[in-house]
C-alpha cells in the first residue's frame, strides 16, 4: 500500500516538473460565503495550490483556515452563515424535495444580504479607488447574488461546483443537457432512466429550472440591487463574466455527460496520499486481524448525535454482534450506554488516511459525493444512509455499479443494519468492484488538483479565455432548444395549413349548397 502511494506521489511531481510554468503572480477575489467543511475541502485545496504558486487571495469565507499562507487575507463570515448549516444537521428523518427547496430559498436570502452588508465585504464593494483584482473565483452553489464583484471588478470569474452543478451552472456555460439522458440529482435516478422515470426527471427538471430561475434568483437580484446599487445588470448579462466551471465529477462515478470545453470535470482533486494515522489510531485499525474494521461516519453536516436515541440504540445492538471492530464518528458525549468492546467513538476522523488503511473493510456512509470519491479512490465498500439533496443519486449509483448497498433511513433497524453489513462483507463483487472502479479512477493523465490548477492559470494567461465559450451560452432558453426555429418551421405552417383548410372546406360545402338549390327549385316546377 505505502510502495502503491509512494509511487502515485512521485507520478504527481512528474506533472507538476511538466506542467506550464505558474501564471505572473495574480490577485484573486474567491468567494465562498455558504460552505460546509467538506465543501471548503474543495474550495480550500483549488486556493492553498494556487497561493503555493505565488498568486495572492481575498477570501470570504463560513470556513476560516487556521493557518493561512502568507499571501492569503480571510475574511470570516461564519457567525453569518453557521445556523443555516445546522439547519440540516437533523437525522431524524430524509428532508423532502419541497422542504429543501424552500430552506434553501430561505437561506440564500439571508446570507446573500447579511454576508453583502458585511463590513470588509461592503469595503471591497466600495472601496475608492479599488482594488484590482485579476480573477474571481466563486462558488456555484446558490452564489450568483455575488456576481456583482465581476461587474465592479471588470474581471473573468470561475465557478467551482463541489457538490455538481446547479441549474445555472449549465446555462453560464452553454452546456446543453437533456433531461432524457442525464438525471436530476436529487432523485437518485440512474442516467439510463425508464420511461416513466424520464417523465418525472423531464418535469421536476423544468419545475427546478422554473423555481430557480424565476423565484430564487429575483430575489436575489432584487438583493444585489439594494447592495451594488440599481444600475447593476441582470443575472444573466452577468453570467457573460463566467470563463469557466471546475466540476467536482468524474465520468466514472457521476456518469459520461456531454461537457463544453469550458466544464472541465475535477472530481477528487481533494484526494490525497494517505498520511500516517495517529499512534492510538494506528494501533485500534492494526489490532482488528483479519476480520477488520468498519468506519461509520455521516460526513461534516449530518450529526449521528441527532440520531434519535432508540435508532443510535439499534446501531450499538447491531454493532455488538459483530466480530469486526468498528470506529464511529460521534459526535455526543460518550461512551454510550450499552456501548460494546469492539466499538470506538471519535469526535472527528482523518477520513482519507483511514480509508487508505488495509484493515479498513467497510464504509457506512451518508453518500455524499467527497465520500463516495474517497472511498472508490481508496477502494473500501459501501453502506449509504442518504439523506437529502445528492446522496439518493450518490448511493443509487453504489447500488447500480454493485460497490455496496443502501438502507432506508426511516427504517435503521439492527436487522437491517446487519443484513446490510453481511450481505456487503460476505459478497466478495462488492469489494471487486470497488477495486476495478478505483483502477478507473486512478487512470488519469494527470491530477484533477493538477488540472484544476491548469485551468485557472489558462484562463488567467489568456484574459479570461472567452474562446472556450460556446455560442450555446449567449442564446436563450427557447433559442437554444429551438423552439423558435419549431414555431417557424412546424407551428406557424401547420396553423395556415389549417386555416386555409377550414377555409376550403367551408368555400366547398357553400358551393354544394349552392349546386343544391337550383335542383330543388327546378324540381319544384316540375
Amino acid at each position: 500500500m505505502k510502495t502503491r502511494w509512494s509511487l502515485w506521489a512521485a507520478a504527481i511531481a512528474a506533472v507538476l516538473m511538466v506542467q506550464p510554468e505558474s501564471s505572473e503572480s495574480a490577485n484573486i477575489l474567491a468567494v465562498f460565503p455558504f460552505c460546509s467543511r467538506s465543501h471548503n475541502n474543495i474550495y480550500s485545496t483549488i486556493t492553498k495550490a494556487l497561493a503555493s504558486r505565488g498568486h495572492t487571495f481575498t477570501v470570504i469565507t463560513s470556513q476560516p483556515l487556521a493557518s493561512p499562507p502568507p499571501n492569503y487575507k480571510q475574511i470570516d463570515v461564519n457567525s453569518l452563515v453557521a445556523r443555516h448549516l445546522n439547519v440540516f444537521t437533523s437525522t431524524d428523518e430524509k428532508m423532502g424535495i419541497l422542504s429543501m427547496f424552500s430552506k434553501l430559498k430561505d437561506m440564500t436570502d439571508d446570507i446573500c444580504r447579511s454576508v453583502l452588508n458585511h463590513p470588509e465585504v461592503q469595503k471591497l464593494i466600495h472601496q475608492n479607488p479599488p482594488e484590482k483584482y485579476d480573477l474571481i473565483l466563486m462558488t456555484n452553489f446558490f452564489g450568483e447574488c455575488f456576481y456583482g464583484f465581476a461587474h465592479i471588478y471588470k474581471v473573468p470569474m470561475i465557478l467551482i461546483s463541489p457538490g455538481g452543478p446547479m441549474p445555472s451552472t449549465y446555462g453560464a456555460t452553454g452546456n446543453i443537457v437533456l433531461p432524457s439522458a442525464v438525471s436530476n440529482t436529487v432523485f437518485g435516478f440512474d442516467d439510463r432512466m425508464t420511461f416513466p422515470q424520464r417523465i418525472i426527471n423531464t418535469l421536476t427538471s423544468v419545475g427546478f429550472f422554473t423555481y430557480y430561475y424565476h423565484y430564487v434568483m429575483p430575489n436575489m437580484y432584487s438583493v444585489m440591487k439594494e447592495v451594488f446599487g440599481e444600475n447593476i445588470p441582470k443575472i444573466s448579462e452577468l453570467e457573460n463574466y463566467v470563463s469557466l466551471v471546475l466540476l467536482n465529477h468524474h465520468f466514472s462515478l457521476n456518469g459520461a455527460h456531454p461537457l463544453v470545453p469550458n466544464l472541465i470535470e475535477v472530481g477528487g482533486l481533494q484526494v490525497k496520499p494517505p498520511q500516517e494515522l495517529p499512534k492510538e489510531l494506528k494501533q485500534f485499525l492494526d489490532g482488528a486481524g483479519k476480520d477488520g474494521v468498519i468506519y461509520f461516519s455521516l460526513g461534516s453536516v449530518l450529526k449521528s448525535a441527532n440520531f434519535p436515541t432508540e435508532t443510535r440504540d439499534e446501531f450499538i445492538a447491531a454493532f455488538s454482534e459483530l466480530k469486526q471492530r468498528v470506529l464511529w464518528k460521534w459526535e455526543g458525549e460518550s461512551p454510550l450506554p450499552g456501548q460494546p468492546k469492539n466499538l470506538r467513538l471519535e469526535k472527528w476522523l482523518p477520513q482519507q488516511d483511514l480509508l487508505a488503511h488495509p484493515n479498513v473493510k467497510l464504509f457506512i456512509t451518508h453518500g455524499g459525493l467527497l465520500s463516495f470519491q474517497e472511498a472508490t479512490n481508496r477502494g473500501v465498500p459501501l453502506i449509504g444512509i442518504p439523506y437529502f439533496a445528492d446522496q439518493s443519486t450518490n448511493m443509487q449509483k453504489v447500488v447500480n455499479l454493485k460497490l455496496g448497498t443502501k438502507l432506508d433511513a426511516a427504517n435503521l433497524t439492527k436487522e437491517n443494519i446487519l443484513n446490510a453489513i453481511n450481505e456487503v462483507l460476505g459478497n466478495p463483487v462488492y469489494s471487486t468492484n470497488m477495486k476495478n472502479i478505483h483502477k478507473i479512477i486512478a487512470d488519469q493523465r494527470d491530477h484533477p488538483l493538477d488540472r484544476a490548477v491548469y485551468w485557472v492559470e489558462y484562463v488567467l494567461r489568456h484574459n479570461g479565455a472567452k474562446h472556450l465559450r460556446p455560442a450555446a451560452a449567449d442564446l436563450r432558453w427557447y433559442q437554444l432548444y429551438m423552439f423558435d426555429i419549431f414555431f417557424v418551421l412546424v407551428v406557424i405552417p401547420l396553423v395556415v395549413f389549417i386555416a386555409i383548410s377550414y377555409v376550403m372546406i367551408k368555400l366547398i360545402k357553400k358551393l354544394c349548397k349552392s349546386k343544391k338549390k337550383p335542383d330543388s327549385s327546378s324540381k319544384k316546377n316540375q
